[in-house]
C-alpha cells in the first residue's frame, strides 16, 4: 500500500506499457525482419516476422494473400524465425526465444525461453537433429534440443550452462508432425543493427549500441556438425555445435557479417557483410576463394536454391535484389525495392514469369510493413539457351580480399544497371507504421507521423487516433496544436513497434489528475477528481481483476494470498472501485455504464464481450476496433505481452504482475500525488477600492481552474455586500464553457469581476499550475489581484510565447 499519497519505493519498479494497435491488425504496421516460405503439400504458406512484435501466417495461394493467424506474445521486434515440423521458433529484442504451434488457427504459444541476457538477433536450425541455435548481442550463442528441452551455451564458453527446461508440451507437438518436409528457408536474414551503417531509414533510437563480438547471422548444416556465426568483429566464427569446440575464425570482411549460407557437408560457406561484399569460403583451406562486389551497401540476406551455390540471390541496404552466377562470376539486377531489404525467401510454387517463361519467385521483406513477391526468369546462366539477357549481366568477381571502402560505390544502379522486373507479381500490403511522435502539453494527446509522412492525433484515453491531418509538416502542426498547459508527465511514449505505446512507472504514473466534470462524468461533485494513471491501469487490467474476483467468489480458498483482494462476493463488486477525493474522503464513482450502453461516448459495442470487465466511461479501450495490448515483465526479467482481453486470472502477483499494479487495481491504493497542491494569494488591486477577503491565502489542487477561483472571490465579495458578476475570459474556450452574453444583454448588470496576474487578465480555462508556469513564472506563492473590470480599459490578455519561447 502507498502511504501519504505517494509511492515510495527504494527499488526500481517494473514498468507497464499499453500498446495501441492499428485498427487493421491483420496487417503488419512496421518493417518485416524475416520471411519463411515452407514447402507444404497442397498449401502455399508464408510466415512473416515484424518489428511490430508479431508473426503472421498467410495463405498466399490466391491472387491476394489471406492472413490466417497472428502469433502475438513477443514484446519487441521479432528478428528471425525458423521452423521444424509444426514447430515455429522465433527470436526477439525482448531477449527471448519463443516456440509456437505453426499450424494453429489462433497462433498458439507453447513456450518461452529466456536464457539470453540481451537482444536475440538470429536463428538457425537442423530439423533432422531437432536442434535450434540462437545468437545475439554480447556474443551469446545457445543450442536448444526441441525434443528434450535442453539448452546449452556454446559461446562464450566461460558462461556455459545447461538446463533441462522441460518442454513436454513442445515435444508432444513435434512428435505429431503435421507439416512434413519443411525446410529452413529465410533463416539467414540480417536482423536489426546497432550500428548506423546498417540501420533502415525508420530505425528507432532505442537500439543498443553495437558491441564487440555480437552475432548477427547464423548458418548450420543439416547434420549439425558445423555452425557459422557472423559477428560485429568482421569475422565468421566456426564452431562444432555438438561440443562447442572452436574450429576456426574466417577473416576477410571489413565490417559486420550480416548473412551466411553453409552447404550440407559444411565445407563451403557464403557470407555477406556491411562492407557491401559477398565472399565464398573454402572451410577446409580456411580462406576466402572469391569476393563479389555487386552491392553498393550492406548485404543483409543471401539465398541459394541448393548447396552447390552455383546461383545465389542477395539483397540489402541498397534496396537491390541480385542474382549471381558463381561459375561465370557474373550478376544481374533482378529488382529494386523502395526500402532496404531485410530478408529474402524463395517461393517454391512460382512456375512462370510475366513473359510466360519458366520463372522463379522471390519474397522480399523490407523495412516497410508490406511484402513483395518478385517473379523473374529462372536462373539459367547468361548466354545459355533460354537464359537471361546477356546484356544485363556484369562481372562482379575479384580474387583480392575485397574493395577498399572508397571504391565500394564505383558501380551505381543509376549509371549501369536496369532491373529485370519492375513491378512485383504480388504485394501483401501493410499499414504505414508510426515513426515519430510528440506528447502535447495536455499530456493526453500525442501527435504522430507515419512512414508516408502523414500526421495524426491520438488520445491516450480513447486509445485511438482522433484526427488525421494528411501529409503536412509535423513541426508546423505541432505549433498549431500547442496550448499553454502545465500537466505533469505521467507516461512516456514511443513508436518503436510502428504503433503508439505508452509506458507507466511509479510514482510518476500517478502525477496527473483531472476533474470528473471535465471528463464528462455525470452526477459527481465539482471537486471529484480522477487519476489518469489509475484509470489506464484499471481499464488495462480489468479482465485480470474480474477473473481473480470470480475465482475468489467461487473458490475463496483457492486464490493465492499474494493477490490480496479486498472483500468477497460477486465479481462485479470490484469493478466499481471507489475513487479518491481531496482530503481522503471516499465518494461513489461517476455515472457508470450499464451493460450494452451508457452515457457519453463510452458505450460498449454489441458482441464485444467487454460488458462484465470494465463499465466506467474512461478510458475507452474496450471499444477500440483492435483492443490494446499490455507489455510488462516478470520478476525474473522475462517480458510478456497480452491483449487486454487475454488475461485469465492465472497471472500471479508479483511473479508476473507487479505488486504496485495489484495495489492500485485490486486494493484501491491511494494514488493522490504528493505535490498536488498550489498555494496562492487573492488581493484587491491597488486603487480598486474593493475590500480584502476574510481569507486571502489559500491552498488548492494544482489542477484547479481559474473560473473556480473567480467564483470563490465573487462569493466572498458578495458576502461583504459588493455586487459583482463573473464574466469569464478565455484564450481557448473549453467545450463545457457557457457562451458569453451579447453586449446588448449586459445593460443594467452589476460590474464584472476581473482577475489579473502580473497586470494581465488570467484566462478562466487555465489551471493554477498553468498560470504559475506561463504567467507568474516564479517559484513562490502565486498572487492574483481582483478588481472591477473597466470596459474601456480592460486588463490586457497574457503574452505567452509559443513552444520553445
Amino acid at each position: 500500500m502507498y502511504s501519504n499519497g505517494a509511492v515510495p519505493r527504494a527499488r526500481k519498479e517494473r514498468k507497464v506499457s499499453v500498446v495501441f494497435r492499428h485498427p487493421n491488425d491483420e496487417k503488419h504496421c512496421a518493417g518485416v525482419e524475416a520471411v519463411l516460405c515452407p514447402v507444404v503439400p497442397n498449401h502455399k504458406l508464408l510466415f512473416t516476422a515484424s518489428r511490430d512484435s508479431t508473426i503472421k501466417r498467410w495463405d498466399a495461394a490466391g491472387p491476394e494473400a489471406i492472413m490466417e493467424a497472428s502469433f502475438d506474445g513477443h514484446a519487441d521486434w521479432v528478428n528471425d524465425m525458423t521452423i521444424i515440423g509444426d514447430l515455429l521458433i522465433t527470436c526477439s529484442n525482448d531477449q527471448t526465444v519463443r516456440l509456437w504451434k505453426a499450424g494453429s488457427e489462433n497462433g498458439q504459444h507453447l513456450h518461452t525461453l529466456s536464457y539470453h541476457s540481451d537482444y536475440v538477433t538470429c536463428l538457425a536450425a537442423a530439423p533432422a537433429r531437432s536442434m535450434v541455435v540462437s545468437a545475439g548481442l554480447r556474443a551469446e550463442i545457445f543450442t536448444l534440443n526441441v525434443e528434450t528441452g535442453k539448452h546449452t551455451q556454446l559461446y562464450p564458453r566461460s558462461q556455459q550452462s545447461a538446463s533441462p527446461n522441460s518442454l513436454s508440451s513442445v515435444s508432444s507437438v513435434h512428435a505429431n508432425v503435421s507439416v512434413p518436409g519443411v525446410g529452413v528457408l529465410g533463416s539467414d536474414d540480417g536482423p536489426f543493427t546497432g550500428g548506423s551503417a546498417s540501420n533502415g531509414p525508420f530505425s528507432p533510437p532505442h537500439l543498443a549500441k553495437e558491441q564487440p563480438g555480437s552475432v548477427y547471422a547464423l548458418a548450420l548444416n543439416p547434420a549439425a556438425t558445423v555452425l557459422a556465426a557472423g559477428t560485429s568483429e568482421a569475422l565468421v566464427r566456426l564452431l562444432d555445435p555438438r561440443s562447442g569446440k572452436k574450429i576456426t575464425k574466417l577473416r576477410s570482411h571489413l565490417d559486420t557479417v550480416r548473412a551466411l549460407l553453409l552447404n550440407a557437408d559444411g565445407t563451403t560457406l557464403l557470407s555477406g557483410a556491411s562492407d557491401g561484399t559477398i565472399k565464398l569460403w573454402d572451410i577446409g583451406m580456411q580462406r576466402c576463394v572469391q569476393t563479389y562486389t555487386l552491392h553498393t551497401d550492406a548485404v543483409w540476406s543471401l539465398l541459394s536454391p541448393d548447396d552447390s551455390f552455383a546461383v545465389i540471390y542477395s539483397a540489402g541496404r541498397d534496396r537491390a535484389l541480385y542474382r549471381t552466377y558463381t561459375h561465370t562470376r557474373t550478376s544481374e539486377l533482378l529488382a529494386v525495392e523502395d526500402y532496404p531489404v531485410r530478408a529474402l525467401a524463395l517461393d517454391p510454387d512460382v512456375g512462370v514469369d510475366v513473359a510466360g517463361r519458366n520463372g522463379v519467385g522471390l519474397w522480399a521483406a523490407t523495412s516497410a510493413s508490406h511484402m513483395n513477391l518478385w517473379v523473374v526468369p529462372r536462373d539459367l546462366p547468361p548466354g545459355s539457351a533460354g537464359g537471361a539477357d546477356t546484356g544485363r549481366a556484369f562481372s562482379v568477381a575479384r580474387r583480392s580480399q575485397g574493395l577498399p571502402v572508397n571504391m565500394r560505390n564505383r558501380m551505381s544502379l543509376e549509371q549501369n544497371r536496369q532491373p529485370i522486373a519492375r513491378v512485383p507479381e504480388m504485394v501483401i500490403p501493410g499499414t504505414p507504421g508510426l515513426v515519430s511522435h510528440e506528447v502535447l502539453t495536455d499530456k493526453r494527446r500525442v501527435l504522430t507521423q507515419d512512414t508516408r509522412g502523414h500526421v495524426g492525433l491520438w488520445d491516450v484515453l480513447q486509445g485511438s487516433q482522433v484526427a488525421s491531418y494528411g501529409k503536412v509538416d509535423f513541426s508546423s502542426k505541432s505549433r498549431e496544436l500547442w496550448e499553454p498547459q502545465s500537466v505533469p508527465s505521467w507516461f512516456t511514449a514511443d513508436t518503436r513497434l510502428g504503433c503508439l505505446c505508452i509506458t507507466l512507472e511509479p510514482p510518476s504514473a500517478f502525477m496527473a489528475e483531472e476533474y470528473g466534470v471535465t471528463l464528462e462524468y455525470g452526477n459527481v461533485p465539482d471537486d471529484f477528481k480522477v487519476n489518469y494513471g489509475k484509470l489506464v491501469l484499471d481499464c488495462a487490467f480489468a479482465k485480470w481483476r474480474y477473473k481473480l474476483a470470480a475465482s475468489l467468489s467461487t473458490h475463496p480458498q483457492g486464490v493465492p494470498a499474494a493477490v490480496g483482494l479486498q472483500g468477497t462476493g460477486a465479481p462485479g463488486n470490484l469493478l466499481h472501485s471507489q475513487m479518491q477525493l481531496q482530503g481522503g474522503g471516499l465518494a461513489q464513482p461517476g455515472t457508470l455504464l450499464a451493460a450494452g450502453g451508457g452515457s457519453g461516448s463510452g458505450g460498449l459495442p454489441e458482441g464485444s464481450g467487454a460488458q462484465p470487465y470494465y463499465l466506467d466511461i474512461w478510458p475507452k479501450y474496450w471499444t477500440c476496433r483492435a483492443l490494446p495490448a499490455v507489455i510488462c515483465s516478470r520478476q525474473d526479467g522475462t517480458r510478456w505481452r497480452r491483449l487486454i482481453s487475454s488475461f485469465d486470472g492465472s497471472e500471479a502477483e508479483p511473479a508476473e504482475v507487479p505488486t504496485w499494479v495489484g495495489d492500485v487495481v485490486l486494493r484501491n491504493a491511494n494514488v493522490t500525488p504528493k505535490e498536488a497542491k498550489c498555494a496562492f494569494v487573492l488581493l484587491p488591486a491597488e486603487g480598486s477600492n474593493l475590500p480584502s477577503l476574510p481569507q486571502s491565502k489559500l491552498n488548492a489542487p494544482r489542477i484547479l481552474q481559474v473560473h473556480k477561483v473567480a467564483n470563490y472571490c465573487f462569493g466572498k465579495l458578495q458576502d461583504q455586500g459588493v455586487p459583482l458578476v463573473v464574466r469569464p475570459f478565455y484564450l481557448h474556450r473549453p467545450p463545457f464553457a457557457p457562451e458569453p452574453l451579447p453586449e446588448s444583454c449586459k445593460g443594467g448588470e452589476p460590474p464584472a469581476l476581473e482577475l489579473t496576474c502580473h497586470g494581465m487578465a488570467v484566462p478562466y480555462e487555465m489551471s493554477l499550475a498553468t498560470i504559475k508556469k506561463y504567467i507568474w513564472k516564479r517559484s513562490d506563492d502565486l498572487i492574483f489581484h481582483f478588481r472591477i473590470r473597466d470596459p474601456e480599459h480592460p486588463a490586457p490578455p497574457p503574452v505567452i510565447p509559443g513552444p520553445g519561447g
